[in-house]
């Protein structure tokens, strides 16, 4: 179907609908043809087309919109007679539709329900190799705790070392698998995701697509976006498993010395709870507007490659590198802000390890007869 439907339909005077097999499946005029084939219904709904007016009534209609003294208010434009429609940005916390979508594209299958599960999958065997590495720990203190002046038989020895050998080769069997994994599975989805933005793209309008938005914009999705959520994304996520897990085991170690340890820990992780929804919701706004701040620095150069040779003739140089200057420095501020609330969660989350540290050493020392020293 030719993208400009819905502005030639109006003009028609007979419409010819073709079926599958090339028969003839519809003719007529428009208004007649719209109300008799399904197939031009659905596609001027989707291309949003307004209803059907005839020849006359569109050209009464034109003459009208001529005759006015005041241009149509652009709806959702930039404000400056242009077609281009202006860059949004969602604000708040992340959907669950945003997360099912992100999860969706690790099956092959599209599932919402089978990409849970395999990031839950990945979730499990990092929970269970810190588990198996802090069981490094304990079976040397087991070891260590045994009496020095006994006499450690070979047999012993050999159970020990045997042991000890068993645990650290079960930690990187269960790394490696838990790498493979997740490398699979963010693999699937970086590759599902540029397939689904390729065919949206593809498959879009051209007056309602790529008439209002400009290449620079679409640029910026399928380079710095797209290599964010290919890169950065899983390697925060990584991060993410790794400090979770040693958290949860340091926590659990703590208890199983003192349980002492609790009361100074639940509000420190509540006070943590605090610090980080703060540093969240500003950084996570910071970022979208970073990079909304940057589709305009594709639009600028790859507006100023098309029309180079008509700026050197009218001798516009300085006005569009000030122009571009002015934009760099605009995503810059942004840029700024956002890796400057970095330190800010860094402080304050040193400031609570200092303060664990100090209760952890003050139950030490209180209760130092009813510890194990190992």
């Amino acid at each position: 179907a030719n993208t400009f439907l819905p502005l030639l339909l109006p003009h028609a005077q007979q419409v010819l609908v073709l079926d599958g097999n090339g028969g003839v499946q519809a003719c007529g005029p428009p208004s007649v043809v719209q109300a008799e084939s399904a197939w031009l219904q659905e596609a001027l709904k989707t291309m949003a087309s307004a209803p059907v007016k005839s020849q006359e009534d569109g050209n009464k209609a034109a003459s009208s919109a001529l005759a006015t003294s005041e241009a149509p208010e652009m709806k959702d434009g930039l404000g400056d007679g242009s077609l281009l429609i202006a860059e949004d940005r969602n604000v708040g916390v992340l959907s669950f539709a945003a997360y099912a979508s992100y999860f969706q594209h690790a099956s092959s299958q599209g599932s919402f329900a089978v990409g849970a599960v395999l990031f839950g999958i990945v979730f499990c065997l990092a929970l269970l190799a810190e588990a198996v590495r802090t069981f490094t720990e304990i079976w040397v203190t087991l070891w260590t705790s045994t009496d020095e002046e006994e006499v450690v038989s070979q047999s012993d020895l050999v159970f020990w070392l045997v042991g000890y050998g068993c645990i650290v080769l079960a930690v990187l069997v269960i790394g490696v698998t838990r790498a493979v994994v997740f490398s699979r599975i963010v693999t699937k989805i970086g590759s599902g995701t540029f397939q689904y933005m390729l065919q949206k793209v593809l498959n879009a309008s051209a007056p309602l697509f790529f008439d209002v938005v400009p290449s620079g914009r679409i640029l910026n999705r399928f380079s710095k976006d797209l290599d964010a959520m290919d890169t950065l994304l899983p390697e925060c996520m990584q991060e993410l498993l790794t400090s979770f897990s040693f958290v949860v085991s340091s926590i659990v170690m703590c208890s199983m010395a003192s349980a002492y340890a609790l009361v100074g820990l639940i509000p420190l992780c509540l006070i943590f709870a605090y610090i980080r929804r703060y540093y969240t919701a500003s950084f996570r706004e910071l970022q979208r507007m970073e990079s909304v701040s940057r589709s305009p620095l594709y639009v600028h150069f790859s507006e100023v490659l098309a029309g180079l040779v008509h700026i050197r003739a009218f001798g516009l140089q300085k006005r569009l590198q000030e122009s571009f200057y002015a934009k760099v420095d605009q995503n810059s501020r942004m840029y700024f802000h956002m890796h400057a609330l970095v330190p800010f969660l860094v402080y304050r989350v040193n400031l609570l390890a200092v303060a664990f540290i100090g209760i952890m050493t003050v139950i030490v020392i209180l209760f130092h007869q009813q510890l194990d020293a190992s």
